[in-house]
């Protein structure tokens, strides 16, 4: 029983997130993968706000009853997404070649078995690393004990309060890891320290499935789409996110990439739909980590190159920089700035060390650090073309955030030169930097097939 319900609770997560993306996404290309990989990953959230909303009323966690809630709320998102999809056209079908559609089917296979192997790892090894132990399972475990949120104080709050207050390494982080732990637990019946971990490695079946499906929506033919799933699906750090679960990291970073990928369908298409679509993923990442609030920031850029020119966006570019530049000469010489705990100075931990190693000499990341940058480089000419240029600022914006917080912040000091942190910082950005220049190379063939069409045109 303990299994069955354990998956129920997955599916009906699955299934109340595809109700809620259903509203946003038109049929079409990659429709069902985006549904479905978007579904998970904002259906994880819409039942953590379940769960809260049963908390804040004063009503015991079950179950059952939550389960029977999240039921409604997805059968009243299909029913209203139904109308829109039922009057839609159905999808045109793919023509290409054998070898194409046999590659598509290996990657396919390569995918699941990335995801079959994290699974087993998840399910079969108790909560490990030392974060996840240490600031997320800690709330899962006594949230589950008492079937609802009760407060977490920092330790000095905590020696001088009595009742039911507890405290942690990081009490006044987001709760919503916590009760993706705590929904498999009531599912299981008790709290296991594996079967809590089950929905890591199905944010990584998420994020294959998002990444296709979106890619798929911007006019991307099944194999290249299905290429650029399989390399974010296979990054050695990835996995590792997915087989010892527990930390927040991996769901910031599904999270993120979809919210880029909404981001480029709505630069495409110009609709309140997709707009709303990635304000929905972009509200998410606070919920799920502190620095999620960064994150979210660094869409706002992207939003305002959509209604600048681009020479007003120029000006605010630079109006940004020497607002950053101020910031942090003020931190270094008046007084110190704290945003989100991260204390705002120019740090002196060896940070551009930590960087190459981890980038160009371990295999956290395959050979990323190497092809990025030169994919980058090769495609320049399509980066500012209008259709490029909002992603592409949103692309820099995040590069610059990552810059900041290895250089400028005491990020650098606490885990940045020590190696613990760096690859978890560059987690939350890199499968979207690997959508971004998908993209990117996309949009330089199609410029490059139009101007092959235009000279044979001229020459004829």
């Amino acid at each position: 029983m303990n299994a069955f319900t354990l998956i129920a609770s997955q599916v009906l997560v699955l299934a109340l997130g595809a109700g809620i993306t259903a509203q946003f996404i038109r049929r079409g290309a990659g429709s069902v993968a985006t549904v479905s990989g978007y579904g998970y990953a904002l259906g994880s959230v819409a039942m953590t706000l379940v769960l809260r909303a049963l908390s804040a009323i004063g009503i015991a966690w079950s179950f059952w009853l939550a389960a029977s809630i999240a039921a409604a709320l997805t059968i009243a998102a299909f029913a209203r997404a139904q109308r829109r999809w039922r009057d839609a056209p159905p999808a045109v079908a793919d023509n290409f070649a054998a070898w194409q559609r046999w590659l598509v089917v290996l990657l396919w296979a390569l995918i699941c078995v990335h995801v079959g192997f994290a699974l087993v790892e998840a399910l079969l090894r108790p909560l490990f690393p030392w974060d996840a132990a240490a600031q997320w399972a800690t709330k899962a475990r006594v949230w589950f004990q008492y079937r609802r949120i009760v407060p977490f104080v920092d330790d000095m709050t905590w020696i001088g309060l009595t009742g039911d207050v507890f405290t942690d390494a990081h009490p006044s982080y987001p709760g919503t890891v916590p009760l993706f732990q705590v929904w498999a637990a009531l599912a299981w019946g008790s709290f296991d320290d594996a079967a809590v971990n089950v929905g890591w490695p199905l944010f990584l079946a998420a994020a294959a499935l998002g990444i296709y499906g979106g890619l798929r929506r911007l006019a991307f033919a099944p194999l290249p789409a299905v290429a650029v799933a399989y390399v974010v699906t296979s990054l050695p750090f990835v996995d590792v996110h997915a087989a010892l679960a527990g930390y927040a990291d991996l769901a910031v970073a599904v999270v993120y990439a979809f919210a880029w990928l909404a981001f480029a369908a709505w630069t495409r298409e110009r609709t309140v739909r997709n707009g709303a679509l990635t304000l929905l993923c972009a509200l998410c990442l606070p919920l799920l980590k502190t620095p999620g609030w960064v994150w979210l920031a660094t869409l706002l850029p992207g939003i305002a190159a959509l209604y600048l020119t681009p020479r007003v966006l120029r000006w605010v570019a630079a109006g940004g920089a020497v607002v950053a530049l101020g910031v942090v000469l003020y931190a270094s010489y008046v007084r110190p700035i704290v945003i989100i705990g991260y204390q705002i100075a120019p740090q002196h931990a060896r940070v551009i060390d930590a960087l190459l190693s981890n980038f160009f000499l371990f295999a956290n990341w395959h050979l990323l650090g190497f092809l990025l940058p030169f994919a980058v480089l090769a495609a320049r000419r399509a980066l500012f073309v209008p259709l490029m240029l909002p992603v592409t600022v949103l692309a820099g914006t995040a590069v610059a955030a990552l810059i900041i917080v290895f250089f400028f912040t005491s990020a650098s000091a606490e885990g940045v030169g020590a190696y613990t942190t760096v690859n978890r910082a560059a987690l939350h950005v890199i499968p979207a930097l690997v959508v971004y220049v998908a993209i990117l190379w996309h949009e330089y063939w199609r410029m490059r097939a139009a101007a092959a069409d235009s000279a044979a045109m001229a020459a004829a």
